[in-house]
């Protein structure tokens, strides 16, 4: 089936199509600006012409990017996995260029997801050189968003799902404050179809990730939404995780009215047997469930997947 994308069968998914994209983007100023921002370049003057894409400055050296005018000289070592190494050009070499370049303006980005394992040897890198920046491809994609939200760009719409696509990220729910207060009724959360419906997106997402991640046989199933009077989330599979909102009480809480908490419930026979004992206030146990409670009212899909993947990855 063809895909609703501007993108779709233009461009491969990987490293230097992600380049490239970044870079046509600032074809645009409007957009150039927003990049340029949350890349420290905002007070360097130049122009889409001084960009340059994959071009060879020594022997076999070639940045992603390099920007290059009589006052400016900028390298991009864009990676947009977490596992792709840097190499010792671009950690050694490239840095040796732009330290021995006349430009005034110069800067070395490594633009990286935030679990990037060489985080720490670009912060090293810091502290040996003045001109380096460590720029995470969250805060460009939330930059992003942030001027979506106000001027509604289909092309920045289409881009941030490439991007959250190609690096694997979970795709961001925006809530309103009026989501959020109904978030907090469940009978009525049920009735309004809107809200209801982001509200599953992000359950959805989250659930998404944690099957692939976490490659567990039993998540073979694909999730099945379920929206009743005292649950409304995600069952990973036909049997053996939920993950949602349930009207359940833990040890030492009272819920008022209709409240109902967030929470990761697994089935007792995906629970590993040897971690029985150890369950505490913030599990509860009914009708062949357990339940670990994650908090009352979570949005942010990043911080829902680090919390359910802790709980998973100890006690299944």
């Amino acid at each position: 089936m063809r895909e609703k994308s501007i993108f779709y069968n233009l461009t491969d998914e990987n490293e230097n199509a992600t380049t490239e994209l970044l870079c046509n983007l600032c074809h645009f100023d409007e957009y150039k600006e927003i990049i340029f921002d949350t890349l420290g370049l905002k007070d360097f003057s130049i122009i889409f012409e001084d960009i340059i894409t994959q071009k060879q400055i020594s022997k076999g050296k070639k940045p992603d990017v390099e920007i290059k005018n009589d006052n400016v000289r900028v390298f991009i070592e864009n990676k947009i996995k977490k596992g792709y190494n840097l190499l010792k050009s671009q950690t050694k070499v490239y840095p040796e260029e732009l330290n021995k370049a006349p430009q005034k303006n110069k800067k070395m980005i490594y633009l990286v997801p935030e679990n990037h394992f060489c985080v720490e040897m670009i912060k090293k890198l810091q502290k040996k050189y003045g001109f380096i920046e460590l720029i995470y491809w969250e805060e460009l994609i939330n930059a992003l968003e942030e001027y979506n939200e106000k001027k509604r760009s289909e092309i920045i719409t289409e881009s941030i799902n490439y991007f959250t696509k190609v690096l694997e990220m979970i795709p961001k729910t925006k809530f309103s404050e009026e989501d959020i207060s109904l978030m907090k009724d469940i009978e009525k959360l049920c009735e309004v179809n809107k809200t209801m419906a982001k509200t599953a997106e992000l359950f959805f997402n989250v659930a998404e990730k944690l099957r692939k991640d976490l490659k567990i046989k039993s998540f073979h199933y694909e999730p099945n939404l379920v929206c009743e009077k005292d649950a409304f989330g995600y069952y990973f599979n036909k049997a053996n995780c939920f993950l949602g909102y349930s009207f359940v009480l833990f040890d030492n809480e009272k819920l008022e009215g209709r409240d109902f908490v967030l929470s990761l419930a697994l089935n007792k026979d995906s629970v590993n047997s040897k971690k029985i004992g150890d369950f505490h206030d913030q599990t509860f146990y009914n009708d062949g469930w357990y339940y670990f409670k994650i908090g009352q009212y979570i949005y942010d899909s990043d911080v829902l997947y680090k919390r359910c993947k802790e709980i998973m990855e100890e006690w299944l």
